[in-house]
């Protein structure tokens, strides 16, 4: 009996110790020390990326000179966070703000400033639509769907949030879009529109 009972003390003690290790482990202790580190070390998502060894541009899939591309431009209110932000190699990235960054900020070409151009003040009359509670009138492009072509309408709108939009191609791929919610007096309810589809903002 003595025997059977030293051998279920020895067991328990065992499991004890098992329990302790488990709970106490110096490798738990370190990984989570790291992970603190990491969290206090990058003050954004921003720094995160930035980081990172291994980027492959969203666009072309390049991995060479890969940058950290804020899809809502910062003047425009665009934050840090991994929402906003997207991995462009350094040729993408300069056709998306139209200059090459190495150049003193030369332009591209008159084209693509333009376009640029074009769409900045398209952000800037949104935004001020959104501070200031305003309506506007746009001439949108909806996308092809199944059988249905793209059209082209004009649409009365009382915007409400500049946001991004996630989404995923036929092939896998992913990205954001930038996106205003608003609502549509033509529908009625909210609605949500694709930026880079509004072809013109008229006057109301």
């Amino acid at each position: 009996m003595d025997d059977y009972e030293d051998i279920i003390l020895k067991l328990i003690i065992f499991f004890i110790i098992v329990i302790a290790y488990i709970l106490f482990s110096p490798q738990k202790n370190i990984k989570k020390k790291n992970e603190n580190y990491n969290n206090e070390f990058y003050k954004n998502d921003y720094e995160r990326m930035k980081a990172e060894k291994h980027k492959i541009c969203e666009k072309c899939g390049s991995s060479i000179n890969v940058q950290v591309h804020h899809v809502v431009h910062k003047q425009f209110g665009g934050k840090d966070n991994k929402e906003n932000l997207m991995y462009l190699c350094k040729d993408c990235h300069e056709k998306e703000h139209g200059y090459n960054f190495n150049d003193e900020k030369k332009e591209i070409s008159s084209a693509v400033t333009i376009r640029k151009q074009n769409t900045n003040n398209k952000y800037q009359i949104i935004r001020n639509a959104i501070d200031t509670n305003t309506i506007l009138i746009i001439k949108y492009k909806s996308p092809a769907y199944l059988d249905k072509p793209t059209e082209i309408t004009i649409r009365k709108i009382k915007p409400l949030e500049i946001y991004n939009k996630k989404y995923v191609t036929s092939n896998g791929r992913s990205g954001y879009h930038v996106a205003l919610k608003a609502f549509c007096f033509l529908r009625g309810e909210e609605r949500n529109f694709i930026i880079n589809r509004i072809i013109e903002i008229l006057e109301d």
